[in-house]
């Protein structure tokens, strides 16, 4: 599905090319009703027929732009509304690329104070913006991801045990 997901964003870059942020407000609005266990129930049932999954989706529509509309059309005739979620995430995407910025998470066992100098050294090596969100975990270690540009380093004090005792085991 992910490869459906990219030509439906990029048909809808282009179709959006100077107003991109106000189509990314409405899917981002569409995309709050799949939280809702009862909605995908909906929308996975064969009982209920695409029209009205598509009234469902086009009345959380503030903007009634016709390009959205009939994105939602094309949407109901190929039975894909599932796959909206997976639009907007590719589009927010292309937005992070085009301005350079990212987000990124710190995964940590213990709450993270002050993000800001992290964020401004691992930005600057990398050469882009960053914002950080810092996550707990139960694993004694730490671990940085930037998801879209695939980068991930981690620190983790069992892994490092453990390759110290290997180590010393083949030094001996």
């Amino acid at each position: 599905m992910n490869l459906v997901a990219k030509k439906y964003a990029r048909a809808l870059r282009e179709s959006f090319s100077a107003d991109l942020e106000r189509a990314l407000k409405a899917l981002e609005r569409m995309c709050a009703l799949y939280t809702s266990a009862e909605f995908i129930e909906v929308l996975q049932s064969p009982y209920y027929p695409n029209t009205i999954k598509q009234k469902i989706l086009n009345d959380v529509l503030e903007d009634k732009d016709p390009r959205l509309q009939r994105f939602l059309e094309v949407l109901s005739e190929h039975q894909r509304f599932i796959v909206l979620p997976e639009i907007y995430k590719e589009l927010c995407a292309w937005v992070q690329r085009q301005q350079n910025a990212y987000k990124g998470y710190l995964y940590c066992n213990q709450e993270v104070g002050d993000l800001g100098a992290l964020e401004a050294q691992v930005a600057k090596r990398l050469n882009i913006t960053l914002s950080l969100e810092s996550v707990l975990v139960e694993h004694e270690g730490i671990r940085l991801e930037i998801p879209d540009l695939g980068v991930e380093v981690a620190f983790y004090k069992d892994h490092f045990l453990r390759q110290l005792k290997h180590f010393i085991m083949e030094a001996v």
